[in-house]
């Protein structure tokens, strides 16, 4: 009997998505443990997520030629490496041309009305649909074919049309299934009277797929076939409005494995622990959400008090607009010492570049992990962020790491300059200390980090 499992994952490792990097790191863990069971492993790839990774790589500055070379090229070597099968990747390569075409050419400003309409709550989720529904069709015709058993299908990351082509997948072939969740799946957002007059439409839409989101979660998990919720860390559920009421209500099994993230050993070959300059980076997405504004505000009273000290800032930005505002509020506050590298994938240019830097400014407001995190202080800088709950949960007590309350832009600049200032021994103590050794030891595995995920997997299954 050919028995198989069907995993939704995009992986990618040279794009800046964390998740897509994460499910390139798990994914060749899986492949074996399965494999070691007589188990095929089979993927599949949503047609918007190659056309967001796309995308993504036109951001870094490819044409999008360059770019769908790139995805193409890495989404081969990562399903070569991992031993699945990928039945339809050349099927979702194909169809992303056609739906990147369309929206980059309503990315003009003639055509922005068009695309706002179908970004708009529920046209954006049946746009999605649309686009999945072919290859979906095509996928649910090959494992029929080929499969005696599907003993269950897993989204290893909960992006609309990873979840979307989930439950498809579990009515379609009647199976039971469960998902990982890095960001919230829905989320309800609270917006004061003078908030909804100047955003009206966002208001609307965000609560139209917010509330498609959250029944579709409903109505797959009160049919009990959603056996299975992993997330990243607690602040994933927390941002979730109900989901994990409502996933007890229903029977669904809920884990936060432990680690749930790693970073690349490669990483650490970069650490060195020598004397630094007073240089600040931030690396990562460039957005509000990242507390890229925040971080002008710290960096303001920072250049004040050590006018010697420098800023670099590594990642794309969120968009055009918010590049904009970021000039200007840079203007506004006459900041002299900020330098914009640009983005750089993540390999050896990033690693060197961050490693020069004494100290991370991370300002989030919105994390679930933060690998940004997670590669400074392996590559031996003292962080320095916000207390939100993600950050909480991973980095608490990590010596190398100081945490302010949220939104305390005062408290953050002052930690900053304390730990620019750091004597050479005082930092070479931190570096060294026990509790970053053995946290450093516990993240660098990916191993530990699919076996984590896995064993819950298997326990669902009956397997362990």
């Amino acid at each position: 009997m050919r028995e198989s499992i069907i995993l939704i994952s995009t992986p990618l490792e040279t794009l800046p998505a964390g998740g897509f990097i994460r499910d390139a790191r798990v994914l060749p863990y899986f492949s074996k443990s399965f494999k070691a069971r007589g188990t095929s492993t089979v993927i599949y790839i949503p047609v918007n997520s190659v056309v967001s990774a796309i995308k993504l790589a036109i951001k870094g500055g490819s044409d999008i030629n360059e770019a769908f070379e790139l995805v193409t090229k890495d989404l081969a070597n990562n399903i070569g490496r991992s031993g699945v099968e990928a039945p339809l990747l050349e099927e979702a390569l194909i169809e992303s041309l056609p739906v990147l075409k369309w929206e980059l050419n309503h990315e003009n400003p003639s055509a922005k009305v068009v695309n706002k309409l179908l970004s708009f709550g529920n046209l954006y989720i049946y746009k999605i649909k649309s686009v999945e529904q072919r290859p979906l069709k095509g996928l649910i015709r090959y494992i029929n074919s080929s499969f005696d058993k599907v003993l269950f299908a897993y989204s290893m990351n909960e992006n609309i049309e990873h979840f979307i082509s989930l439950t498809n997948l579990l009515r379609s072939l009647k199976l039971s299934g469960g998902i990982m969740i890095h960001e919230p799946l829905y989320t309800y957002s609270n917006i004061s009277l003078k908030e909804l007059k100047s955003r009206l439409t966002v208001k609307i839409a965000s609560f139209q797929l917010n509330t498609y989101l959250r029944n579709f979660f409903i109505s797959v998990t009160e049919t009990g076939l959603l056996k299975l919720i992993q997330a990243i860390s607690p602040a994933s559920l927390l941002r979730s409005f109900d989901l994990f009421t409502l996933a007890h209500k229903y029977g669904v099994k809920v884990y936060i494995p432990r680690p749930a993230n790693a970073l690349d050993r490669e990483v650490l070959e970069y650490r060195n622990l020598q004397e630094r300059e007073p240089v600040a980076v931030y690396f990562g997405r460039l957005s509000p959400g990242k507390g890229l504004y925040d971080l002008l505000h710290v960096w303001s009273r920072v250049e004040r008090a050590l006018p010697k000290a420098k800023l670099l800032l590594i990642g794309s930005f969120a968009s055009g607009k918010v590049e904009e505002k970021f000039n200007e509020l840079k203007l506004k506050l006459g900041l002299k010492n900020v330098e914009y590298l640009g983005y750089f994938k993540h390999g050896e240019e990033l690693y060197r570049q961050v490693s020069k830097a004494k100290v991370l400014i991370y300002p989030s407001h919105e994390d679930s992990f933060s690998l940004t995190m997670l590669e400074a202080v392996a590559l031996g800088l003292v962080c320095v962020a916000y207390n939100i709950p993600a950050l909480k949960y991973v980095y608490k007590g990590i010596p190398a790491v100081t945490l302010v309350d949220e939104g305390d832009v005062e408290s953050l600049s002052k930690v900053a300059i304390r730990a620019l200032e750091m004597s050479y021994d005082e930092y070479l103590k931190i570096q060294t200390a026990s509790e970053v050794m053995e946290f450093l030891r516990i993240y660098s595995s990916w191993e530990n980090v699919a076996m984590a995920e896995l064993s819950n997997i298997l326990h669902i299954l009956n397997l362990s």
